[in-house]
Parts: structure tokens; C-alpha cells; sequence
């Protein structure tokens, strides 16, 4: 049962034959909008979603099904969402474009009693679910610029940190009684290196690491003594390190403009990896600190690792997480796909593609093989292990730099789970064999109506080799049947290109070969059609079609020749 840690000791997406066997086991869908944050509960056993639609989502990790909506309040996109520590998964806390925080109460169905941690200091706090379900969502601050992502400080489960466009770090404590006073400043870095991502070490609780609009990765040690009687709420930080690629932090000091670090994680092991926007992932160990002068920055340009093939340019919510113990690395792509390198080598150990268009989120379970994702998509992906073959995925936007707009009107090819794709495959075998009707009555308009509709409908990345293999054996017939039609209907043109799209497949496909050479020689292209015939012809030297075909190849172009000839003659007289 997942939540239940006895049932698994060791995550196996340390394994890299098991990385490899990650595919779309489901999609959460629910959600109106593209859906920005991903997150498990601190036990595995729920998932919270936040989206453009401003709700978010609470599902099953079991079931993946949904067991309750939330309505925060948000008037915009929301872009971070996580539930409060020990609150038995009844608070959630969200931010997002509007700028604000805010404090949500999750009904969800069949709940035990709620505990928090001490039934007379959460009394009437912000942090009792009680007062919070009374009161409705909670506007907690109101940030100048967007509010970007939000982290609980491992140490006071009840306080969390906030980042924003605005320039600041906040934190806020949920022992407070009064919205008023729930929130104060942490640090400052000023809107120009305005903060991003923010996690904390693992093994120790008093460091963390701060993503910016600027190169720099800074790590923090919470160990500054606080005034006198100060409460929570004046923790302060103490800057400890600071890490930056060196070439980008050459560029940065001499003046170069950089959008920064969209996301962060932290391992185990120390190590800090960092996406940064039009640019690579980078991998530093905070183990091993030794800063140099770069004009007036103090920084440590060591990179013990960089991860490269991802395209990080447009969104700004990208992140990046170490995947089991810390043996992976994975961050999302504008391609759509979800990229996974072995962390030492630096070596891309699997591609999943995970959204029809871009992948921001990325949430790996506590401790078993799941890793959900999120992205332009209306929906949740969750990814797990299969025993079968499971394709790569697929670039499908041209490499340089384009903008988000561009590339969601590109053709995307769909996101589907297998049971979606075998229920796809039944519909376009349906769908052909009534084309094969319409065609067979010459009815050709209508058959090709239909073949392009089927064609369409097959336009999927496949969840297995078995699927992808299934669909790519009948979208072929129906390409040649659509390009039977277009013949039948004169559009040489367009037959012309549906024959070429099914012999970039299959090179020596004899029907394709001969519906472009037909169309060729209506297009009066003599060359292509006699390279078609030829090409035909070395697989099939005694194939009669082809012959025919070759003998009227001939006979069509000297005709068209001699034509030429009288009509330039004429010119000349």
C-alpha cells in the first residue's frame, strides 16, 4: 500500500535499469488550466496539484483518483502549493501570480481526527484547521510582484519560506493568531536578483539554497543568533557560500544579462543541482567550498557536474530534482519530455516524454519509483515502472529559439496512458475500415475526410514500443489510401507529400513509391518520378505495374518535350 515505508526500504530510481523502465501510468485530469506545481504529501499516500484555473486538487497517490477540490481565493495562476506538516494533510498553503499567499482548508472525505501539534497552541491559530475551514481561504500577504515558491523549514514544521519577483525572501509562521502578523522579511536580494526556488539540505536543517534571476546559487545557515526574545518570525540568515558556472559568471560580472535559475534541489550527498534558464543544468557540492574574487563577486566557480540536451527557455517554473537517493538528476524540457541523467557521468540515461508541449513540474515520490509531472497540460502526469519496452522520447520542436506561443501552435503529438492508446487504436481501426467503404463506393472526398481524421487521431506518443508499433502499422495504409484519394481528386501536391511522409518511414514502400511517381509525372517532375520507378524497379525488377509505369514515365516526358519545343519555336519565328 503506498504510504507505508515498510514496503519498500531502498528507492529503486537508483537503478538505472529501472530509470529506464519509467512510462505514463496515468493522467490526473480535473484540472481547467495549465497545472504549475506538483507535490506528495510528506507520507506518499495524497498528491496536491495547483493550476492556472486558481483550485487546486487533492488525489489518491494509490487510486490516483481526485478526493477533493479546493477553492484558495487566488484571482490568478498558481505557481506553488504544498500542505502544512502535521496537520494530518487538512492545510494547504499556495502562491502565485496574483502575488499572494494564502491559506487553504482541504476537505478531505473519510478524515481522522486532525492533530496538530499541541491542542492548545493551535487553538484559534492560523495553523488549526478548525479556524481556517470557519474563516475560508486565508490571504496571508500580499507580495509586490508574483509570488514564486513556497518551502516549510524542516525544523518549525509550522513556518514556511516564500520567494518572490519582488525581491524578497519571507517567512511566515502559522502559530500566529492574527494574519497581521504572520509574516516578515528573511532576506532581501532586490528585485533585479529577485529569489526563485528555495529547498534545504537534507541532512542539515539549519541550511538551505537560494535560486535567483541572476546566476548566483547561495546557501544559508539559519544559525544566526536572533535578537532576544525575538520571536520566530526573526530568524535571520547568514550567507555561508555562493556558486555560479564560471563562464556565465565571467559573463554576468562584466555586465551580460541573465535570466537565472528557474529551479533547485538539494541530495543527500551535499550536492545542489540547478536548472538555469537558456542555459544548461549544473551540478555543485557544497561539501567542497573554495571561493575566487570574480570582479566584486566572492564565488566558487566549480562545477562537479553540467547536464545538457534539455531546453530551459520558455517558462520560468522549471525545476529540478534528484530522483531516488540521489543517484539521478531530472529536469523538464520545452520539447515536452521529462530528461533523466546519471548524476556522476553527466550522461542522459532516459527521455520521457510527459506533456504535449512543455514540462515545468516534477515531484518524485518520498520513497517508491513514482515521479508525477506537470506542464502546459491541463492534467497530472504520474510515471512508474513498467516491465516492457518503453520508447524514448522525441524531440518535437526545432532546435534556436522560440516562444512559448510558437511552440504550443506547433503539431504537438498527444500525451496518452496505455489503456488510452489501445482504446485510440480500436477507433482508428473502425474509422478505416469506413473509409475503405467510402473509397470502394468512390466516394473519395468523404474517404479522405475520414483517412485524415484517422490519421490525426494516431498522432500520439506511444506509452510502449508495443502501442507505438501498433499505431505507427495503421496510420501507413491510411496514409496511402489518403494519398489514393488526393489522386483520384487531382491534388497532386498533396499526394505527392503523403507518399513522401509514409517513405521517410519505409524508403522502399512500393505502393508509396508508386503514387509519388503518378504524381510526379502530373507535376511534370520527370526526374522524381523515374528516381520513384527506379527505386521500385531494384526491389521488384519484374514488377509489371512498374514497368507500365516506367514505359509511360517516358512517353510523358518526351511528349511533354516536343510541346515544349513547338510552343519555344513559335516564340522564335
Amino acid at each position: 500500500e503506498v504510504g507505508r515505508r515498510g514496503y519498500c526500504q531502498r528507492n529503486y530510481l537508483d537503478l538505472d535499469g529501472c530509470v529506464k523502465r519509467l512510462y505514463l501510468r496515468a493522467k490526473l485530469q480535473g484540472h481547467e488550466g495549465c497545472v504549475n506545481t506538483v507535490e506528495y504529501n510528506q507520507e506518499g499516500t495524497l498528491i496536491i496539484s495547483g493550476s492556472d484555473d486558481t483550485s487546486l486538487k487533492i488525489w489518491c497517490a494509490n487510486t490516483l483518483k481526485m478526493l477533493a477540490h479546493v477553492d484558495t481565493g487566488h484571482s490568478r495562476n498558481i505557481f506553488c502549493a504544498k500542505f502544512v506538516p502535521h496537520t494530518n494533510n487538512s492545510l494547504a498553503v499556495s502562491c502565485g501570480a496574483d502575488g499572494e499567499i494564502r491559506l487553504s482548508y482541504v476537505d478531505l472525505p473519510r478524515r481522522e481526527s486532525v492533530v496538530v501539534a499541541s491542542a492548545s497552541e493551535g487553538e484559534g491559530r492560523l495553523i488549526d484547521p478548525a479556524f481556517v475551514q470557519e474563516k475560508g481561504p486565508l490571504l496571508l500577504h500580499r507580495c509586490g510582484r508574483l509570488a514564486l515558491k513556497l518551502c516549510f523549514l524542516p525544523a518549525h514544521p509550522h513556518a514556511f519560506f516564500g520567494t518572490s519577483q519582488d525581491g524578497f525572501v519571507r517567512i511566515y509562521d502559522l502559530r500566529q493568531k492574527e494574519v497581521a502578523s504572520a509574516s516578515d522579511t528573511a532576506l532581501t536580494l532586490g528585485a533585479a536578483s529577485a529569489p526563485t526556488d528555495l529547498c534545504f539540505d537534507p541532512v542539515n536543517s539549519n541550511v538551505y539554497a537560494l535560486a535567483a534571476e541572476d546566476p548566483i546559487v547561495r546557501v544559508y545557515d539559519l544559525r544566526m543568533p536572533p535578537p532576544p526574545s525575538a520571536s520566530l518570525l526573526a530568524l535571520k540568515s547568514r550567507l555561508v557560500q555562493s556558486w555560479a558556472p564560471p563562464r556565465i559568471v565571467t559573463g554576468f560580472a562584466a555586465g551580460r544579462s541573465y535570466d537565472g535559475v528557474s529551479g533547485i534541489d538539494f541530495s543527500r550527498q551535499g550536492e545542489i543541482v540547478a536548472t538555469y534558464r537558456n542555459e544548461e543544468a549544473f551540478l555543485f557540492n557544497t561539501r567542497s567550498y573554495s571561493p575566487s574574487t570574480h570582479a566584486h563577486l566572492s564565488v566558487d566557480t566549480t562545477v562537479t557536474q553540467q547536464y545538457s540536451g534539455h531546453r530551459n527557455v520558455d517558462t520560468f517554473l522549471k525545476e529540478a530534482k534528484f530522483l531516488g537517493q540521489g543517484s539521478f538528476v531530472a529536469t523538464g524540457s520545452d520539447c515536452g519530455n521529462l530528461h533523466v541523467w546519471r548524476k556522476t557521468s553527466g550522461e542522459l540515461a532516459h527521455v520521457i516524454r510527459a506533456d504535449a508541449h512543455v514540462v515545468n513540474g516534477l515531484a518524485p515520490h518520498p520513497f517508491l519509483p513514482f515521479v508525477a509531472t506537470c506542464g502546459i497540460d491541463n492534467d497530472v502526469k504520474v510515471l512508474d515502472l513498467g516491465d516492457f519496452a518503453v520508447p524514448s522520447g522525441r524531440r518535437s520542436i526545432p532546435e534556436g529559439r522560440r516562444g512559448l506561443g510558437a511552440a504550443m501552435r506547433a503539431e504537438k503529438e498527444r500525451v496518452v496512458t496505455i489503456e488510452e492508446g489501445e482504446t485510440v487504436l480500436q477507433q482508428a481501426a473502425a474509422m478505416r475500415v469506413r473509409g475503405n467503404a467510402m473509397f470502394n463506393r468512390k466516394e473519395f472526398a468523404e474517404a479522405a475526410a475520414i483517412y485524415k481524421e484517422c490519421c490525426g487521431l494516431l498522432n500520439f506518443h506511444p506509452p510502449t514500443q508495443e502501442v507505438g508499433d501498433k499505431a505507427a502499422a495503421m496510420k501507413l495504409p491510411c496514409l496511402l489510401n489518403l494519398a489514393a484519394c488526393r489522386i483520384h481528386q487531382q491534388d497532386w501536391q498533396e499526394a505527392h507529400r503523403l507518399c513522401s511522409q509514409v517513405l521517410g518511414t519505409q524508403a522502399t514502400n512500393l505502393k508509396a513509391l508508386y503514387r509519388r511517381a503518378q504524381a510526379a509525372v502530373e507535376m511534370q517532375d520527370f526526374k522524381g518520378a523515374k528516381a520513384d520507378v527506379d527505386a521500385a524497379l531494384a526491389v521488384e525488377p519484374q514488377n509489371g505495374d512498374f514497368r507500365r509505369l516506367a514505359a509511360d514515365v517516358q512517353k510523358r516526358k518526351e511528349a511533354h518535350r516536343i510541346k515544349e519545343s513547338k510552343i519555344f519555336s513559335k516564340l522564335f519565328k
